[in-house]
């Protein structure tokens, strides 16, 4: 998923969710993050992600990227997830639903919202230095994720995991790769990638700072909470309160 991709689903569409207040959004995005934390079982954090992706699809959204794009936590927490396995399936489970629930609903936002409309509202209620470090890491983020892929196409098109065939044998004995060599390429790989992200943030940075940015980002409508932000703010509460609720059914139940 590209940067350019994010921008043009959430400059051209006009679903409920595009036309919402970005105020609105937070709210929804603050209710993902409750249920995160009260969701002590897999089951209403599923559920949770369930109606997040029935929203997308509402909002005809490429939920098939988004949907992918929601699953990076589980390789990010997985020795975490290790760590914390007490023998059953549902503690792993916990934990990784609680990282895909709000991940998706982070991805909801930024995909039906513009860049300055999204990062407006922060820039205007945080210090100056950490407003600038949201705006570059909202950045960073997908730039990074570009340059990953554009690594990973590049060694493909370059045979960069496939060995050399020894001398005198034939070419399909090349076939395959070693650990050690799949992992130098890849460690390899990430660091320049890495590099280049900050790299090119750096310089996005600047570009802001040449056309008028001073630490607030002017966003495109109002800020402030409308009518129309029913189904988002509906569809926050509504997570907080699956949350709240199982975390309750299960106190009753202990």
């Amino acid at each position: 998923m590209r940067v350019r991709d994010l921008d043009r689903w959430a400059a051209t569409g006009s679903s409920w969710l595009h036309r919402s207040s970005p105020g609105a959004k937070w709210l929804l995005l603050a209710g993902a993050v409750g249920l995160a934390i009260l969701g002590a079982t897999p089951w209403p954090l599923l559920a949770g992600y369930g109606a997040l992706a029935v929203a997308g699809i509402s909002c005809r959204l490429p939920m098939r990227a988004l949907l992918l794009a929601s699953l990076l936590p589980v390789p990010l927490i997985g020795l975490y997830t290790v760590s914390r396995w007490d023998g059953t399936l549902a503690t792993p489970l916990t934990i990784v639903s609680k990282g895909m629930v709000t991940a998706l609903a982070g991805l909801l936002v930024a995909a039906t919202t513009p860049f300055p409309d999204l990062l407006a509202l922060p820039t205007r209620l945080l210090p100056r230095v950490v407003a600038d470090s949201l705006v570059l890491t909202y950045r960073a983020i997908f730039i990074l994720a570009d340059q990953v892929e554009t690594f990973w196409l590049a060694v493909r098109a370059r045979g960069g995991f496939v060995r050399r065939p020894a001398a005198g044998s034939m070419p399909w004995a090349a076939r395959g790769t070693t650990a050690g060599r799949r992992l130098d390429v890849t460690t390899t790989g990430l660091a320049l990638s890495v590099l280049r992200g900050v790299d090119l943030s750096t310089r996005l940075y600047d570009v802001m700072r040449m056309r008028g940015y001073a630490g607030r980002l002017a966003p495109r409508r109002s800020l402030a909470l409308r009518r129309a932000d029913w189904r988002a703010l509906a569809l926050g509460a509504g997570l907080v309160a699956l949350g709240l609720g199982a975390r309750l059914t299960l106190v009753g139940l202990s």
